[in-house]
């Protein structure tokens, strides 16, 4: 009798620890804040690495869930790996007492959250410190998968600089590569992070290439690593010469030491780093009688010379009109008809100087307004904004844009856009057009459509509510460029993103 009330005790006792269990979990999963019913820890146990173009259902209902699934992708960023025993015994337990139990985590618990914090953008910013702590985790993958989400933070992401700084020193070259790409789009609030990637120059060969990257991203503020760079572009790699030529560009008249080296490489013919070259002189120059000769004689090189003709132009508009007056293609005939034929594209990357120098170089141009009722969607959009260019009418254009806004092509959807932006900036007419693309499932659109927006600065305020949604948008590309539009547009809206209900 006694041995029977023992294991009628022991059952009893069970029974009730796994009623209690259920409870708690019951309660805790009414206590989580939920999307479509499901609490966020049934999500994010669902959770999935995806590539940018792949729909991810369980990232999105993350994102709709918003600030409030922070603590729970933070605690599984700061988790610790199960034992193995643990690990062990929870395989062998029938599905029902899995149910009851916490589920093993570790390394891959970590990495998604690292991950899924970087997707969330501003939404995230709180998770700051939690990042900056995973950049000493004990997984290399974790930590530059950390390193990658930290600038996409936001406002608090320039807190980030030093712990990036640190991080250039860890023995795995990926997590160098990830903080130098990180410190690359904090871009100008990268400043103090100059001489630590001026000495990643003297690194391998990615890492020397993706550091002059970052040093041109950061811009004026890059001065100082200029005997870096030249170094750097002696050492006869092209893929880091062409890094260091670029960033020479983005220093722009700071960088007048280049000159002489830009000026060599124009002189050979042939060089396979005359655009980059051609690139950098116009911006460093600034209108010096030698560089704009350089050009000029590199100008046999035909296959740079759309790049060289355009490097004129933007060097000196009045001298350039004497050696090619004319822009389209670069002097190469696109058709001889004109206005084209509806197969025909007859914009070329001129059409970009245009857009750059507007009415400077409005004579080197053929006249676009014949192609304002062209049969093609694309040329009308394209040639809209060349007119205005040219003209800086906006009333002779705007229908054009308008009336493309929706179309179905998602290029010319996106041109649209941009261009209402370019001839209307700031005005109620482009705002609403713009904001009615920021549902678009195209992340060439809608994300488009952010990027022109913070353009507009503080004029874009009437759009903070839609590109404030945007930043649960499914594609990553739209919700990256709302982040920055909002920071650009609305600073305090921005900082509110990342703010939990109370």
């Amino acid at each position: 009798m006694q041995n029977v009330l023992n294991r009628f005790g022991i059952r009893a006792f069970f029974i009730g620890l796994s009623l209690v269990l259920l409870l708690f979990t019951i309660f805790l999963a009414r206590a989580e804040p939920t999307y479509q019913s499901k609490p966020v820890s049934v999500w994010l146990d669902k959770l999935e690495f995806t590539n940018i173009d792949q729909p991810n259902p369980e990232l999105y209902a993350l994102l709709q869930i918003g600030p409030e699934a922070l603590p729970y992708l933070t605690r599984r960023l700061r988790c610790r790996d199960s034992s193995k025993y643990y690990v062990t015994l929870y395989s062998k337990l029938p599905m029902p007492a899995q149910r009851l139990l916490p589920k093993p985590r570790g390394l891959k618990d970590r990495w998604l959250a690292a991950w899924a914090l970087g997707e969330f953008g501003l939404m995230a910013q709180s998770a700051m410190p939690d990042l900056i702590h995973a950049l000493n985790d004990p997984s290399s993958g974790v930590q530059r998968q950390a390193a990658e989400a930290i600038p996409l933070l936001g406002p608090t992401r320039t807190n980030s600089v030093a712990a990036l700084i640190r991080a250039l020193s860890n023995p795995d070259n990926e997590v160098q590569l990830n903080a130098i790409r990180a410190l690359a789009w904090l871009g100008p609030d990268a400043a103090p992070a100059v001489p630590a990637l001026a000495a990643q120059l003297h690194a391998t060969n990615v890492l020397a290439r993706e550091a002059a990257g970052a040093l041109g991203q950061i811009g004026t503020n890059s001065a100082s690593a200029m005997p870096a760079l030249l170094e750097a572009f002696d050492r006869g790699d092209a893929e880091i010469s062409a890094s260091v030529i670029q960033a020479i560009g983005r220093i722009g008249p700071r960088a007048k030491q280049a000159l002489p080296a830009l000026r060599k490489i124009l002189a050979e013919s042939n060089h396979q780093l005359h655009s980059a070259a051609a690139y950098a002189l116009a911006r460093v120059s600034a209108g010096e009688v030698e560089a704009f000769q350089a050009l000029q004689e590199a100008l046999a090189d035909s296959q740079c010379r759309q790049e060289i003709v355009s490097a004129l132009w933007r060097l000196d508009p009045k001298r350039a009109r004497g050696v090619a007056p004319k822009l389209i293609n670069s002097l190469v005939p696109v058709n001889s008809a004109w206005p084209p034929e509806p197969t025909t594209q007859p914009f070329g990357s001129d059409w970009f100087l245009l857009a750059e120098l507007g009415s400077s170089v409005r004579d080197a141009f053929p006249d676009f307004s014949p192609l304002l009722t062209h049969t093609n969607a694309f040329i009308r959009v394209f040639a809209a904004v060349a007119v205005w260019q040219a003209e800086q009418d906006a009333d002779k254009v705007r229908s054009v844009l308008l009336a493309e806004i929706n179309h179905t092509n998602v290029t010319v959807r996106r041109w649209a856009g941009w261009g209402l932006g370019k001839i209307d900036p700031g005005s109620p007419a482009a705002i609403a057009a713009l904001v009615s693309l920021l549902d678009d499932k195209e992340g060439n659109v809608s994300g488009s459509a952010c990027s022109v927006l913070s353009l507009f600065g503080k004029k874009a305020k009437p759009a903070v509510p839609a590109i404030t949604r945007a930043l649960r948008h499914e594609n990553p590309f739209t919700r990256r460029m709302a982040g920055d539009a909002l920071m650009k547009i609305d600073p305090v809206a921005a900082v509110n993103a990342g703010k939990r209900k109370l």
